[in-house]
């Protein structure tokens, strides 16, 4: 991306943007957070690439819940990120993608789904 692009992006306010100029806006925030990620916890991720394309899934989740009444785009998104992005290292599914094949993890890093007991399968004693 040219300078002077670059330079008008950081000098417009987050709101006036499309997500499409948010993302130009923050790709190398993304890329150095999932740089960051990479090296720390490499060995759990399938590859570099699922890593950097859960982060931009990420930023579309935080774009989609982002209220623009409550603050600034930039500390929301970096918030949900490295939250979401703990629970993922931790072994959990990104936000809303419970039914579906979406994994960042190796297998063996993948935390089993919690599916509750039936009540009535249980033996009661009194």
């Amino acid at each position: 991306m040219p300078d002077h692009t670059r330079r008008k992006l950081e000098n417009t306010k987050d709101e006036d943007l499309s997500i499409d100029l948010l993302f130009q806006k923050y790709e190398p925030d993304l890329k150095k957070k999932a740089g960051h990620y990479f090296k720390k916890f490499g060995y759990k991720f399938l590859s570099y690439e699922d890593l950097y394309q859960t982060i931009c899934y990420l930023f579309c989740y935080a774009h989609k819940l982002w209220n623009k009444d409550k603050g600034e785009f930039e500390p929301y998104f970096r918030c949900i990120v490295n939250r979401k992005m703990n629970d993922i290292v931790a072994g959990k599914t990104p936000p809303r993608c419970c039914d579906y094949p979406f994994n960042v993890l190796k297998p063996e890093y993948l935390k089993e789904p919690y599916h509750p007991e039936d009540l009535d399968d249980e033996k009661i004693e009194n």
